[in-house]
């Protein structure tokens, strides 16, 4: 008896190969079993039973927020990169970041989001019910948001902002060039710098504020359909796919590369933009890898201060640039 005790338990451990914590135990495992789950893609007494919700040959599914040829990566439904840290938005609406956490900018609030915006040490989430909540450095208040409701956060320096559902922006942090005191809109999309903001009008116009020490903060003529501010400049994608940037083009960051591309990220000396066939482009500084490429496809990119990431089709991450701080080291489950 004591025999086959021991083999069902080798068996049973075989089987099982692993207890995750964030499963409910299945009530039909053995007795003996009661203390562990079964694998996400299985079930039964031995859970040797495909539930189609892990991977395998029989189920070839992941859960909501995995990816991966064998389940074994995050999923995520967008990024978004700072001075030397990475957040993303997993798609039960959790944040998760990676990298520099000396302020806490990589220990986000409680979820659920439904985007999350990363700017030089803090982090601002929009939650579901459309208030913002923020994490990391907040010496000059950028981590204590005012009250929404918004429809879209973005986050600069020691700034952020809010899109109010009239239009107006509302921000909070420091002022000391006037970042935080917005220009009248309405306006259907915003961007903070690191000491300016832009605003994208009705009309497709930009309207920027505060620093314009390199003209970042006097738009060239639209109309657009995004806009993005990196350290001390902007650029605005135009209905053509063309990219148009202006302010500092020290490294060349506001000399844009041929598109037609359909989304733009800006990190602090460095632009990227996202081409039709998914690829990505980048110009500007490139000293530490920040303006080259992995190769895609990706949906989204996501410009940090010296490193890039980009959102391939099925959720999972792919980073590169520096690595100082694990920013571009992207976690496993």
């Amino acid at each position: 008896m004591r025999i086959t005790r021991t083999l069902s338990l080798l068996l049973a451990a075989v089987l099982v190969w692993g207890c995750y914590e964030d499963v409910n135990w299945d009530e039909t495992c053995p007795a003996y079993d009661k203390y562990c789950h079964c694998p996400f893609s299985f079930t039964g007494p031995n859970c040797d039973q495909c539930d189609n919700a892990w991977t395998g040959e029989e189920c070839n599914v992941c859960p909501d927020t995995f990816t991966g040829d064998s389940c074994e990566l995050y999923s995520f439904t967008q990024l978004t990169a700072g001075k030397e840290h990475t957040c993303g938005l997993k798609k039960d609406g959790q944040a998760l970041c990676w990298g520099e956490n000396g302020v806490g900018e990589s220990t986000p609030e409680p979820g659920p989001f439904t985007q999350v915006a990363a700017g030089r040490t803090h982090t601002c989430g929009l939650k579901t019910d459309s208030e913002a909540v923020c994490w990391g450095e907040n010496l000059s208040g950028q981590s204590s948001p005012k009250a929404g409701p918004f429809t879209q956060v973005t986050a600069g320096r020691y700034h952020a902002c809010g899109l109010q559902p009239n239009g107006e922006a509302l921000c909070w942090g420091a002022d000391n060039y006037g970042q935080r005191t917005p220009k009248a809109g309405p306006f259907t999309q915003l961007a903070a710098g690191y000491y300016h903001t832009c605003g994208l009008k009705q009309t497709g116009e930009a309207e920027c504020w505060g620093s314009d020490y390199y003209e970042q903060s006097t738009p060239k003529v639209g109309p657009y359909i995004q806009l993005v501010a990196g350290g001390e400049h902007t650029c605005g994608l135009r209905e053509d796919g063309e990219a148009v940037c202006w302010g500092n083009d020290g490294y060349g960051q506001s000399s844009p590369k041929s598109g037609p591309f359909t989304q733009l990220s800006s990190g602090y000396f460095h632009t990227c933009g996202l081409k039709e066939g998914g690829e990505v482009a980048c110009w500007g500084k490139d000293s530490l890898g920040q303006g080259t490429s992995e190769p895609g496809p990706f949906t989204t990119v996501a410009a940090g201060s010296g490193h890039i990431c980009g959102l391939k089709e099925n959720g999972e991450a792919v980073c590169w640039g520096s690595d100082t701080s694990g920013q571009t080291t992207v976690p496993t489950p």
